[in-house]
């Protein structure tokens, strides 16, 4: 309830069978207390997913920025399976940018309190040079989520690799298809739980 960013690392199920990805994800709170109240109580939230934006696949973990998967409100509607994945750099405005331009975050239900779903969280986002960052990850959060290593199948960013890194993308939003984005929205609408006016 007190984190400012309310984010947490899980393992997320993927397919059918037993393969699990680390994800990272934030708690929609609001929206959740507003359609699920007894969350306090079984730990079932609605989170959104983040992902690294693809500039930086090849960046020190700690330079990857960190930004949330959006589609649009038509391709919800229409439970779209070639749907478009939307980035947009964080900023004060980015959620009104998103709203005027119809932009839902992927977004589903999620318990946080079973042992195989939660990792670690709530943490908030690195603070860099004494000023909170809005899309990087300390490098005390990647430390804990290597040591669960035994949670997940899909590999972490490297940490090997020189520190200093430049970004040079000027574009605030971005899009692009994914079929595995596009599988997951379409799963988490069948599910009933993203609607267009989540």
């Amino acid at each position: 309830m007190k984190s400012s960013d309310k984010l947490f690392f899980i393992s997320n199920g993927i397919g059918a069978g037993d393969v699990r990805e680390w994800r990272l994800v934030r708690v929609a709170l609001e929206a959740t207390m507003a359609s699920y109240s007894s969350c306090l109580v079984d730990g079932r939230y609605l989170i959104d997913f983040y992902i690294s934006h693809p500039s930086d696949y090849l960046y020190n973990a700690i330079n990857q920025r960190f930004w949330l998967l959006y589609h649009s409100r038509d391709d919800i509607l229409a439970n779209s399976t070639s749907a478009n994945t939307h980035l947009l750099r964080p900023t004060d405005s980015s959620e009104t940018y998103a709203a005027r331009h119809k932009l839902l975050p992927l977004r589903t239900y999620i318990n946080l309190t079973h042992t195989d779903t939660f990792i670690q969280g709530p943490f908030d986002f690195a603070t860099i040079n004494k000023r909170n960052s809005r899309d990087r990850i300390s490098q005390l959060e990647w430390d804990i989520l290597k040591s669960h290593c035994d949670l997940y199948h899909n590999p972490l960013p490297r940490f090997d690799i020189p520190t200093y890194s430049v970004h040079v993308d000027a574009s605030a939003h971005t899009s692009f298809y994914c079929a595995a984005f596009a599988s997951a929205l379409s799963l988490s609408v069948q599910r009933g739980h993203h609607t267009p006016t989540s």
